[in-house]
């Protein structure tokens, strides 16, 4: 992966395995250094970034974090399967036995 950080196993696994359970489609995308998780990598602390607000086209991306961002051009589709997603990855982590 990108930006130097190598992703982290268990984070990895279970969204994997969450996606796979729920048919959600995730992919894996370089880790750089303009994402939330960053900041949290950087301090020691295990995290993942689940990209929901793109269309699949990409075509509102250049919105991203910009005045122009509106909810209207949001992908709420992708949010619903991302929110899903990110909870069900919560849980699966949350009851393995360390």
């Amino acid at each position: 992966e990108g930006g130097g950080f190598k992703p982290n196993k268990h984070l990895q696994e279970s969204a994997d395995k969450m996606a796979d359970k729920l048919g959600i489609n995730y992919e894996h995308l370089p880790r750089n250094d303009r994402t939330d998780a960053h900041a949290f990598e950087k301090a020691g602390y295990p995290a993942i970034t689940f990209l929901w607000a793109w269309k699949n086209d990409m075509s509102n991306r250049p919105h991203y974090h910009d005045v122009t961002d509106r909810p209207e051009i949001a992908n709420y589709d992708n949010l619903n399967d991302s929110t899903k997603l990110a909870l069900a990855t919560v849980w699966d982590l949350s009851n393995k036995k360390v």
